[in-house]
C-alpha cells in the first residue's frame, strides 16, 4: 500500500472538522474526533482542542488545529493512515445517511424546489 500524504488527508478532513468537533456526528465522526483529541497531549494543544470544540466556526482556531495536526501527521505515518481510513469511512457513512434520507424520507421521487 502506498503511503498517504498528510496534506491529502488534511484536505479531506478540513471541511468536516467543525462538524465532528461539535459532537453532532456519530460513528466514524466520533471516532475521528476521539483519535484527533488523543494526539493533542500538551496543555496548549488540549486548550486548542477545547477552544475549537466550543467555537468550531473560528477560522483562526481551525487553521491552528490544522497546522498542529499536519505537523503530527508529517511525523507519524501510522496516524496519517488511520485518519485517512476514518475519513473515508466517515464519508461513506454520511453518503449512506443522505441516500437513506432521500429514499426513505418524505421526498421520495419529488423535488421540493420544483413547483408544478
Amino acid at each position: 500500500m502506498e503511503p498517504v500524504s498528510a496534506t491529502g488527508v488534511l484536505l479531506l478532513l478540513s471541511p468536516i472538522l467543525p462538524e465532528i468537533a461539535k459532537g453532532i456526528t456519530t460513528g466514524m465522526g466520533a471516532d475521528l474526533w476521539k483519535l484527533i483529541k488523543s494526539r493533542f497531549t500538551s496543555d496548549k494543544e488540549k486548550q486548542l482542542i477545547e477552544d475549537f470544540r466550543h467555537n468550531p466556526e473560528d477560522l483562526k482556531k481551525l487553521g491552528q488545529l490544522e497546522y498542529v495536526l499536519n505537523e503530527k501527521m508529517e511525523r507519524d505515518q501510522e496516524l496519517t493512515q488511520k485518519l485517512s481510513e476514518l475519513v473515508s469511512a466517515f464519508n461513506r457513512q454520511e453518503t449512506n445517511r443522505i441516500v437513506q434520507n432521500n429514499v426513505y424520507g418524505d421526498n421520495i421521487g419529488r423535488d421540493k424546489n420544483i413547483h408544478h
